[in-house]
């Protein structure tokens, strides 16, 4: 993630970490829905753990965006400088 959006101070640097972090949490996320899956095969009705997955994601989701959003704007607002 430094690679890709080169933070060029403390602030930014923070922003890639949460960017990363919730990238990370993602994929674990998407690993647990499958290990799901394959002990209780393709549920017909989705149970109380499913739920739980997707209610994680969607929170980590918004994070995720949050994140994107305040240094995508923290750029915008230094060129407007």
């Amino acid at each position: 993630m430094r690679d890709y959006y080169k933070p060029t101070d403390p602030l930014e640097e923070e922003l890639v970490k949460r960017i990363a972090r919730c990238l990370a949490r993602l994929d674990r996320s998407a690993q647990s829905e499958s290990n799901l899956i394959q002990r209780r095969g393709e549920p017909c009705a989705p149970g109380a753990s499913f739920r739980a997955i997707v209610r994680y994601e969607r929170t980590v989701d918004v994070h995720l965006h949050r994140a994107i959003s305040a240094l995508e704007k923290k750029r915008i607002g230094q060129h407007a400088k």
